[in-house]
């Protein structure tokens, strides 16, 4: 059993996001449009989830979406507390989307959805929303809640239990719906002695991981700890929130250490606000050196660049899209501007690591850019060594190619200007300042 995961941090998701009924703005950048902005938000995710494609061409539908960046509601709903309000309604209503999608629950899917929990406190806190297939997986917590969830809520996890033969002991006979995942971990307090401890990330108001506990459903069932992350990133000046808070992660006792199950898979995914492109953040003391050298055993990344790559083709590996009005694709020809960056993507600063004491699988991942194809191709191969192209494909999103925009140039407005209307960039940026990214290990 693999495990298919797309995860995505949508920027400051709640139901305004997918249900806001206000009329596309007629300006420089957007075209009138029959339906509503949130209508337009929602089949944008809702076709993100389902259009993937493996390299035979064959649909590849993930078990797992991970939503990072989701409101936590009222505003003293502090860590712990279910999220309520706003965010509540959204991620119901996206459940309710996915679970009526005819591509996304085909093949008896059966959607489900773990209330999240704030993490944080104060302004930071926020909530993570992990959706998954529940006809393949079990949700294990790892928490006990010893309680059923209140509305809206109520019908999100299954009231099931799981078999008392079930290969995995510590989870036999606990009912789905009285579980939660885990926002609280101990680990070495400072990353240069052994004293254990209660971790900050990297104080005590910033945003925890989120931990959640699947096991697969049949014989030789497989355990999979996924833990989300979506770092407090700092100023512009001063990452040592996001990367002092990703050290941390890296010191947890039950991630770092070795497997518990006999079939296991670990995954610690998000936006870590940590710069993938940046040498030093893989080397000792790096805020990713934990993942890549410390754990036992070590975890393999989706997002590393090889040494030695050209900087022109960074963008191959960002994940993070500019403001609409500073976003271009007249200048692609610069450095970190190359397809498939042109000029509206900066940043790689989202990134999924994950290991597995199975044999190997092929853990083929996808940068999800709906502004051009993926996996990326270019009409000259890059020089050696190469970046990683993407192993699924997805076709892109615009109702006009980036391709034809540069072709067939119009006479009433520039090309950023038709670039960034609605329909086109302006869809996708409104939906998100971030890309997904999907794989399978």
């Amino acid at each position: 059993m693999t495990a298919k995961i797309l995860y995505w941090n949508v920027e400051r998701f709640n139901n305004n996001k997918i249900a806001n009924a206000a009329p596309i703005a007629d300006d420089d950048y957007m075209e009138e449009d029959d339906g509503g902005q949130g209508a337009d938000r929602l089949e944008l995710m809702l076709d993100t989830f389902r259009s993937g494609r493996n390299p035979n061409n064959t649909r590849f539908i993930p078990d797992f979406i991970v939503i990072v960046e989701v409101g936590k509601g009222q505003q003293l709903n502090g860590q712990g507390n279910i999220i309520n309000g706003n965010p509540a309604t959204g991620v119901i209503t996206l459940l309710n989307a996915i679970r009526s999608d005819n591509t996304l629950h085909s093949n008896g899917r059966d959607w489900r959805l773990v209330p999240p929990l704030v993490l944080g406190y104060g302004g930071r806190g926020e909530g993570i929303a992990v959706f998954y297939n529940s006809t393949n997986w079990y949700f294990l917590g790892p928490q006990n809640r010893n309680a059923n969830y209140l509305a809206p809520f109520d019908n999100a996890l299954r009231t099931r239990q799981v078999p008392g033969n079930y290969g995995i002991v510590a989870y036999q006979g606990i009912h789905e719906n009285q579980r939660q995942g885990q926002y609280s971990h101990r680990g070495r307090i400072n990353e240069n002695g052994n004293l254990i401890g209660t971790l900050r990330f990297p104080d005590a108001d910033n945003r925890p991981p989120w931990l959640t506990c699947f096991g697969s459903v049949g014989p030789n069932p497989v355990l999979l700890r996924l833990m989300s992350f979506h770092s407090s990133p700092g100023t512009v000046n001063d990452r040592s929130p996001a990367i002092n808070g990703t050290k941390a992660v890296t010191r947890i006792i039950d991630m770092m250490g070795n497997y518990t199950a006999a079939r296991q898979i670990d995954v610690v995914l998000g936006d870590f606000n940590i710069n993938n492109l940046d040498s030093n953040v893989w080397g000792q003391g790096g805020a990713f050196y934990g993942f890549v050298s410390g754990a036992n055993p070590i975890y393999s990344p989706l997002l590393r660049a090889n040494a030695g790559l050209d900087a022109d083709y960074n963008s191959f590996y960002f994940t993070e899209a500019k403001q609409l009005n500073q976003a271009s694709i007249e200048a692609f020809d610069q450095p970190d501007g190359n397809y498939p960056g042109y000029g509206y993507l900066h940043l790689s600063i989202d990134n999924a690591f994950f290991r597995t004491n199975m044999a190997a699988v092929n853990s083929r991942g996808t940068v999800v850019n709906r502004a051009v194809p993926t996996p990326y191709t270019l009409p000259i191969p890059p020089p050696v060594p190469a970046p990683d192209t993407g192993g699924l494909t997805y076709q892109d999103a615009f109702e006009e190619s980036i391709a034809n925009m540069l072709a067939n140039p119009p006479q009433d407005e520039s090309v950023n200007d038709w670039f960034r209307e609605w329909a086109n960039f302006g869809k996708m940026r409104s939906t998100s300042d971030h890309l997904p990214l999907i794989f399978e290990v």
